[in-house]
C-alpha cells in the first residue's frame, strides 16, 4: 500500500522496557502517551525486545488510538517469546552473539503472536529483524513477507538491516521499507537513498546520533553541534522518510520533536 503517513521522528520503544520494572511504567506510558500528542504517530517494537513485554505494554497503552498510530515490529530474533522453540530449530540458528531463526513457520507464528500482543489484526511494517547475509540474498523469505502482506496481517514489509552494507544485497523490488543505521560508512547512504527512491522503498534511519561525535572531531575548530541542528542536518542531507530515535526522557523527547517540527510528516513510502 502506498502513502504511508509518517511523523518525520519514529519512537523506538526498545529502551523503554528492556529491563522491566513496574514502578516505572506509569512513566513510560506517559512518555508514549506525550509523544503522541507531540506529532509522532510512527512506533517501533520486536518482538524480542524485553520478550514480548514490550508489544504488549505498546498495545495496551495505545488500545484506543489504533487508527492514529502506525506499528513497526520485527522477527527473526530469538529473544522473543517463542524463543523455547529453540531446541527444535537449533540447528539453524546462526552462530554468533544473536541467536536467529527465520525459519517460515516460526516467523509466521512470530507475527501472529505480535499481533494478539499489539491488540490489533495487523502491523503497519514488519521487518525481518537484522537477518545474515544468507537469508538476505535467498527468496523463501521474502515469499514470505509477500505472503503475510497478500493475508492482510502487514501493510508493508521489509528488512530491518544489521549494518547499512547489508542494503546492497537486498532484492530491492521485493521491499516496501528498510531500517537502516548511521554508522561510520553513512557515505553509502546517499547510494541507499537513490535506490530507495527508484524502487519506491520507504527509508527509515535509525541511531541517528551514532555519527555525531565522527562528524564534530571533523570541525576542531567549531563548537559541536547541538542535538537539534544535528538531526535537522541529517534530515536535509540523507532526506529519510522517518528517523527512528530512542529515549526514555521526556525532555530529549521535546527536543527532538522541535528539532523537526517543519518536517512535521511524510510519506513512508
Amino acid at each position: 500500500m502506498r502513502g504511508m503517513e509518517v511523523s518525520a521522528l519514529a519512537l523506538g520503544s526498545g529502551r523503554l522496557l528492556h529491563a522491566p520494572r513496574p514502578r516505572k511504567w506509569v512513566a513510560r506510558k506517559n512518555l508514549l502517551r506525550l509523544a503522541l500528542e507531540l506529532g509522532i504517530n510512527f512506533f517501533d517494537t520486536a518482538d524480542s525486545y524485553a520478550s514480548g513485554v514490550d508489544e504488549l505494554f505498546l498495545g495496551t497503552v495505545f488500545r484506543h488510538h489504533r487508527r492514529r498510530i502506525v506499528i513497526a515490529t520485527k522477527a527473526g530474533n530469538l529473544g522473543s517469546p517463542l524463543h523455547k522453540l529453540r531446541n527444535k530449530v537449533r540447528h539453524k540458528l546462526r552462530r554468533g552473539a544473536a541467536r536467529q531463526c527465520f525459519e517460515a513457520g516460526y516467523i509466521r507464528r512470530c507475527l501472529e503472536s505480535s499481533l494478539r500482543r499489539l491488540r490489533t489484526d495487523h502491523v503497519d511494517v514488519f521487518y525481518l529483524h537484522s537477518p545474515p547475509l544468507e537469508v538476505l540474498s535467498a527468496g523463501e523469505s521474502y515469499h514470505l513477507l509477500q505472503q503475510l502482506k497478500a493475508e492482510g496481517k502487514a501493510r508493508a514489509v521489509g528488512v530491518a538491516c544489521r549494518q547499512l552494507n547489508d542494503f546492497f544485497a537486498l532484492p530491492h523490488q521485493r521491499l516496501d521499507v528498510v531500517q537502516l543505521p548511521f554508522d561510520q560508512h553513512h557515505q553509502r547512504l546517499t547510494e541507499a537513498r537513490k535506490i530507495c527512491r527508484q524502487f519506491g522503498i520507504g527509508l527509515v534511519l535509525r541511531q541517528p546520533f551514532a555519527g555525531k561525535a565522527r562528524y564534530d572531531a571533523q570541525r576542531p575548530n567549531q563548537q559541536p553541534l547541538p542535538m537539534a541542528d544535528w538531526l535537522r542536518w541529517l534530515m536535509g542531507k540523507y532526506s529519510p522518510d522517518t528517523i527512528l530515535f530512542g529515549t526514555s526522557s521526556t525532555a530529549n523527547l521535546q527536543q527532538n520533536v522541535m528539532a523537526l517540527a517543519a518536517d512535521a510528516q511524510g510519506t513512508l513510502f
